[in-house]
């Protein structure tokens, strides 16, 4: 007995999945419409400073009347012209470049800022120094000007 009641148990199940089983609907569905503006994809380039210089730079010289001992004082001068990106531009960089390849960031500006100055022992002019200029911006995309002769008195 429990045999055949199993076997009606089994017919009953499957004949329950197989009536609550649905397919699926089918539906058709049509819509048009046209394009009133062309869509556009652009991209953006973040460009570097230019005209990095040194150009203006000077050394001057002093004898100290006492001791006759004399110091030259470079003052030196960096300028460059702006970008040319115009969006979500933050501001400068300037990167020290040393004879044995390293690089050391000097000072960071706000992006209205296109010249620095300073003024030091003249001394650093034997070290061939080089300076670039790197365009910052608000999305973290950067640009590297080319660097600039070696600084010299």
């Amino acid at each position: 007995m429990t045999r055949i009641r199993r076997t009606a148990l089994l017919l009953l199940l499957t004949a329950a999945v197989a009536l609550s089983t649905s397919t699926a609907a089918l539906a058709d569905y049509a819509d048009t419409s046209t394009l009133t503006r062309a869509a556009s994809v652009t991209t953006l380039t973040v460009a570097p400073p230019t005209k990095v210089s040194l150009g203006k730079t000077r050394c001057e010289s002093n004898v100290d009347p006492v001791t006759g001992v004399t110091t030259t004082t470079m003052h030196a001068r960096l300028d460059w012209n702006a970008t040319t990106t115009t969006k979500g531009v933050t501001g400068y960089l300037v990167l020290v470049y040393l004879s044995d390849g390293s690089r050391y960031p000097y000072a960071q500006t706000n992006a209205a800022t296109t010249a620095l100055t300073g003024d030091y022992d003249a001394s650093v002019a034997t070290h061939n120094i080089r300076v670039s200029v790197v365009t910052l911006t608000s999305y973290r995309w950067t640009a590297e000007s080319e660097m600039t002769k070696a600084i010299s008195c």
